[in-house]
């Protein structure tokens, strides 16, 4: 058996929190991920307000063999974070189930 790890939510501070998947090299794990189209970081404390397009080459340059769904937000009715989350949840667990990989 493998191990998946899934990643999700916005893409915001990935480069920065992908420095820690060397740590699970050793198991050749195969990597989901369930991410929106755009992402926004905001201050206005620090007077940032930082918009970016999210595409698969973006995670690919730190994943290369990560398997990616990215989506346009509003499909998620509204700000509910609750249902943002159980949406990546939902799509990770069918792009695992569409895998006929069996996982740990």
């Amino acid at each position: 058996m493998k191990l998946a790890i899934c990643l999700y939510g916005e893409f915001r501070e990935f480069e920065y929190s992908v420095t820690s998947l060397p740590l699970w090299e050793k198991f050749n794990p195969d990597y989901y991920i369930s991410t929106w189209d755009s992402t926004e970081q905001i201050s206005d404390i620090l007077d940032i307000k930082i918009l970016e397009e999210i595409d698969d080459s973006k995670i690919l340059k730190h994943i290369p063999n990560a398997k990616i769904n990215v989506q346009n937000q509003r499909i998620v009715d509204g700000e509910d974070n609750e249902a943002k989350l159980h949406h990546h949840w939902k799509t990770l667990v069918k792009m695992i189930k569409e895998s006929y990989l069996t996982y740990i």
